[in-house]
């Protein structure tokens, strides 16, 4: 199995996995809600990826309420998370830092402290990986994210990844000594997180295709306040330029641990 010190992110991904990028992202929209190879949780997964899907375990609603409380309590207040504990699936068939994207490396030192807020509500749910930086990518339908692999770091504890607003096609394979590959794709929709452990932190990855139109509606005018009328909420007079903004993009958060 390899480790993280001997791979490269400069490796170029192999050809078998780039081709793969390439259809995805040449799909048209409806083509990507009936191919059967596409899991997409709200709808259920086929017949054909149940045997490839293990449901391993659940968060309870409790826990998600309360934390996404302690993160955000004005939020809260206006919206039930959820009544229902979340599932946790394990794809059986894939085996505060600034980075610098020129260099792909982290720095030695200097490094700003990662939000203690947002660490708490990570390891409330992934507590086998500590938080230490975090990038975010904004996306508009029509882009994409190239096929790459997250080795910068030194520890190879899990990545999580965490979507917002529009659905993005996700893809992730590894290839095996035969030269075949295993791969996985999704339609990963607001609100969805990944988790990638094991022989998959290695896995090749990418996001060839951003769908347009399918932000959710309750979050296409965040972070101004759905409260217009009401002077007293401060949302309204700081954000209220942001409105309509989130309809037609994906915010992706991911988090991971740098240092062993």
């Amino acid at each position: 199995m390899s480790t993280i010190s001997n791979l490269s992110p400069y490796d170029r991904p192999p050809a078998s996995i780039r081709t793969l990028y390439k259809f995805y992202q040449k799909l048209p929209p409806e083509a990507l809600k009936t191919n059967p190879h596409i899991i997409d949780f709200q709808s259920g997964p086929e017949d054909l990826q149940r045997h490839r899907l293990k449901q391993i375990s659940a968060i309870s609603y409790h826990l998600v309420n309360s934390q996404c409380a302690e993160f955000d309590s004005d939020f809260a207040k206006a919206n039930n998370v959820t009544n229902n504990d979340v599932p946790v699936y394990e794809y059986a068939d894939l085996p505060g830092n600034q980075y610098d994207w020129t260099r792909k490396v982290y720095p030695a030192a200097g490094t700003s402290q990662f939000p203690g807020s947002l660490a708490k509500l990570t390891t409330s749910f992934f507590p086998k990986m500590q938080p230490e930086a975090a990038i975010v990518n904004v996306y508009t339908p029509g882009d994409a994210l190239g096929i790459h692999r997250d080795v910068s770091e030194e520890s190879d504890n899990g990545l999580v990844s965490v979507s917002l607003g529009c659905d993005g096609i996700f893809l992730a394979g590894l290839e095996l000594s035969d030269g075949s590959i295993k791969h996985v794709v999704v339609r990963l929709r607001s609100g969805d997180a990944v988790y990638m452990s094991g022989r998959a932190r290695f896995a090749w990855h990418g996001v060839p295709q951003i769908l347009s139109g399918t932000c959710p509606s309750w979050l296409k005018d965040w972070p101004a306040s759905s409260d217009v009328g009401n002077p007293e909420t401060s949302r309204t007079n700081n954000f209220e330029s942001w409105r309509g903004w989130m309809a037609s993009k994906r915010v992706n958060l991911n988090i991971r641990q740098v240092q062993v």
